[in-house]
Order: structure tokens, then sequence, then C-alpha cells
């Protein structure tokens, strides 16, 4: 069986460990295959074949019809001359390259986040009316949570039986051996009580409400500690914000970490600020730490993972506690990084980040029991049964 993965590149993020543990989790009979478009310093890495486009995309929209057209070529000749059986696309354009160059070949395509599109300008039409005719051309959709799902099939007209729902898969045996590593020259961070949130520093992952929250909880826990783990075209932001707002003292920046779930494992929350997702994978790898999570009810994800009973299209108002962790609104609105006004929003984060340092009753309370949903042996079944199926 031939596999080939299709990818912008293997930088850190959700799709692109998803496409590695592929690689590496599948049986051996697969022959696996992988197209990114630039080289890239990659974060995770391929258990295959893994070819470069190297395309630079010029400006001007004659040289982008061009640009996009070679891809076109190079992509139906590398079908072609590896005799590749499944496709499997992971983002826009190489959704629409894998629809456009795959006739006979099965081309299954990967939703990694919330495709609901708010924004009414002209790029954003054009994306939803190619979103609609690539879930109508692909042979099958991997949705990588149930809130997903529903706004496929709510919005995108999408009928059920196309779509499967497949979880993030997670090596829990290998996460749990690599939270108990060392953490060496960084020990000193969590000398007093310290948060922790892994995520890309962008506007949806909503770090700049955590640093204002973190603002008021250092008047009442002055010795208090906040860890980002991540990189992201924010970072200088964020870190110019921490200055400004005099907490930077108290505010590490370590960019990204091959192994962050030492760093997890040694805080005592987790604290999970996105204004929104498709699944959240920080949040399994957290609890799979043992460390309770203080998240968003963004969608989707959080509620999906933590509740036994979620509700995936509910606008939480309220503060819900789940066996492992916290669960509160999403953020109003993106954060505005020439405001450094604190709102009643960042208090009430404050407050609650507040509370379970206090009690500690999160961790002494914590149950993870939904974890066979996201173990890489049952994850990996199921992409094989996809992978396999008509």
């Amino acid at each position: 069986m031939n596999l080939l993965n299709i990818i912008h590149g293997m930088n850190s993020g959700g799709a692109e460990k998803i496409v590695s543990t592929l690689s590496f989790k599948l049986p051996k009979e697969y022959s696996n295959h992988l197209i990114i478009d630039v080289e890239t310093k990659d974060d995770y890495e391929f258990n295959g074949v893994v070819t470069t486009l190297n395309l630079r995309k010029r400006g001007g929209f004659l040289s982008k019809i061009i640009f996009y057209v070679k891809k076109m070529f190079r992509l139906q000749g590398y079908l072609k001359n590896n005799s590749i059986d499944v496709i499997i696309s992971h983002d826009l354009i190489s959704h629409i390259l894998s629809i456009i160059t795959t006739r006979k070949t099965k081309s299954i395509v990967v939703v990694h986040y919330n495709p609901s599109l708010r924004s009414k300008n002209m790029k954003s039409i054009f994306e939803r009316y190619m979103l609609k005719f690539i879930y109508a051309k692909c042979s099958k959709i991997v949705t990588v949570s149930i809130g997903v799902k529903s706004v496929l099939v709510e919005e995108f007209n999408v009928a059920k039986t196309k779509i499967e729902v497949i979880y993030n898969a997670f090596d829990f045996t290998e996460i749990e051996r690599l939270s108990k590593k060392d953490i060496g020259e960084d020990k000193s961070l969590f000398e007093n009580q310290t948060l922790v949130n892994v995520a890309r520093l962008s506007q949806s992952k909503g770090q700049g409400h955590l640093l204002k929250s973190f603002s008021v909880l250092l008047n009442y826990l002055p010795k208090t500690r906040l860890v980002l783990i991540g990189n992201g075209e924010l970072e200088r932001n964020l870190i110019d914000m921490s200055e400004k707002l005099g907490i930077s003292d108290n505010v590490s920046f370590l960019g990204f970490k091959p192994n962050p779930y030492k760093y997890i494992s040694n805080s005592d929350l987790f604290v999970f600020t996105s204004l929104q997702e498709g699944f959240g994978m920080a949040v399994v790898e957290s609890l799979i730490c043992k460390t309770p999570v203080i998240s968003t009810n963004c969608k989707f994800g959080p509620q999906e993972i933590m509740s036994d009973k979620p509700n995936y299209n509910n606008e939480l108002e309220f503060t819900k506690r789940f066996s492992t962790g916290v669960i509160f609104p999403v953020f109003s609105k993106k954060v505005d990084f020439q405001d450094l006004g604190i709102s009643e929003e960042h208090i009430k984060l404050a407050d609650l980040i507040f509370y379970y340092l206090k009690n500690d009753n999160l961790k002494k309370t914590f149950h993870f029991n939904k974890s066979l949903l996201f173990d890489v042996s049952e994850v990996i079944k199921l992409w094989q049964l996809l992978i396999e199926g008509e």
C-alpha cells in the first residue's frame, strides 16, 4: 500500500504531528510518502520518502497561477511514478491539489480546524466555495473532533456517512516516559507554583489574554510563574506585552520544545486560552501528564475531551468543573496589543486560577477516564480501516 501525505511543511503544529505519527505507527507494509512545499526547519520527523516541491511563489496574479499549475503537474507525475494508492491532504492548498490531480486515486481530506467562517470578505467567501467543492469531490473526510463534523454537516451540507471522526493519536506510554525526564537547567522555573501553556504563539491561541489575567494573579500570588512553550508570529508582541504589564520577571518564553511533557508534568496547572480549535492536542497531552487543565470552552475540543457528556455547540456562559479540570467561557474578542487594559474576563480567569492554586483540589480529585479514545493503538486501527476500506 503506497500512502502519500501532502502538507505545507513539518513545522510545529497538530496537523504536522499527525502526519509524523501516522508514518511511524502504521504497519510496516505501508510505504509512506510525504510531499511538502518548501524546505524548512522541521520540528517533526517523517518515517518514509520526503519530496520537496521547492517552487517559489512570486507576486502577481499570473505568476501565482503558473506556480499552482507547476505544483499540480509535479504532483501528477509523482502519483504516477510512485503508484500511489491513497492520498491524504492536510491543508487547503493540499486539498485543492489532491482533488484536481487525483481521478482513480483514493483521496482523504483531513479537517484539522473549525471551518466555520465568520468574516464576509472576498477571501473568506472564496475559501468557503473551495471547501464545498473539496468536500463534494473527495473520497472521504476525516475530522479531528465531533464538533468539527457537526460544522461540516450543518454548514457545508456534507453527508454524515462521508465523514469519519478520528481523534489525534497519543502514545500514552511514551508521553508518560518523557514526562519523567529531568528538566535540567530549567528546574529553577518550577521552584514555586507554575502555570504552563503549550501552543503556537498566535492570535487564535489567546496568550495575550493569559498575560493580562496573569498580571492580575500576581497581585495575590507574586511568586507564581507562567511558562509559555511554543513559537509563532506573535512572540515579539507577547514579550513586549509582558514587559509593559510589568510581569516579565515572572514569565518565561521557552520556544518550541521537542519534549514539552516534562514541563507540563512539573506544572501545577495547564492554562489553555484558545479562541478556536479543531481539537486541542495540548489539552490531552496535559491530562496524560496528570496536570489539571483550565481551558476556554472554545469550538472545538476542550469540552469534548474533558466532559463525559459534551454539548458540542454550547456557548458556555459559566464555569464548569470536570474530573480533569475546568472550562470557562471563551474570550469575547481577539487581543489588541496596543490596549493594556484589564477586562472583567481577565479578572474572572485570574480568580479561577487563584482558587485552584490555593486549594489544590483539582489534583486531588483528578481522573482522566476517556484515555482509550485517544490512545495511538486504537486510533491507528481506525486509520487502517479507513485507508483500506472502499
